[in-house]
């Protein structure tokens, strides 16, 4: 017994040192994702957030859909934008003088590994398109299930006028989004925990705070 006292307590100091040998160099720090969504058209009042602390997104009418990667502060940032695929049943209907076209298929953007570069730190989805585009909830609940299929790592997904039932949502500890087509500036706060290189070993969401500058009304989550 009391060697079986004395391997344990032998156990528990050398668990000690490999604790504060492997990680006391570690640090934390933050990462974080502002996106700004232009509504209908009408232009936020964007507060003050240095370039060299965030990733800035623009969407809505004034945004752009397009894919970005940037390296902010060490942190690898990637944004995808996603168009959902409209089924061909469009076309039911039309008159054989004027002929149905195949439409072009504008299925996610898969976030592919090239050879010898780091994926993402930070991988932020945005699918764009709403019913009032003329999407089905289908065809945007299908884009939004893909594109985690096709990228188990996204970190935030963003949609505009349509909400993902929590039961679709792949990876449970992404964070979605519904911009609801307002005017607004969302600013996503992450907390970052670096090793002694540098080198982010753990991210996860610690906030969400939302600004409507029509109303001054802000939401914290």
């Amino acid at each position: 017994m009391k060697k079986l006292i004395i391997l344990l307590f032998f156990l528990i100091i050398s668990a000690v040192f490999y604790y504060y040998g492997e990680y006391s160099s570690y640090s934390i720090s933050e990462a974080c994702v502002q996106i700004t969504n232009f509504g209908d058209g009408e232009v936020p009042d964007v507060p003050s957030v240095p370039d060299s602390a965030c990733m800035k997104i623009r969407t809505g009418k004034g945004g752009e859909n397009k894919d970005i990667s940037m390296q902010i502060a060490g942190i690898r940032y990637k944004v995808i934008s996603i168009t959902p695929e409209k089924k061909n049943d469009d076309h039911l209907g039309k008159s054989d003088d004027n002929p149905y076209e195949e439409p072009e298929k504008k299925g996610p953007s898969p976030v592919i590994k090239e050879p010898n570069k780091e994926p993402p730190d930070i991988l932020i989805a945005i699918i764009n398109g709403s019913e009032a585009d003329g999407f089905s909830k289908e065809e945007l609940l299908e884009a939004a299930i893909s594109m985690q299929n096709l990228n188990p790592d996204v970190d935030l997904i963003v949609t505009n006028r349509f909400n993902i039932p929590s039961e679709r949502v792949v990876v449970k500890n992404t964070a979605v989004l519904d911009l609801s087509g307002i005017s607004s500036v969302i600013t996503v706060t992450y907390k970052v925990v670096l090793d002694k290189e540098g080198k982010p070993v753990s991210i996860s969401k610690e906030r969400l705070d939302r600004r409507y500058p029509d109303t001054g009304k802000i939401e914290k989550k």
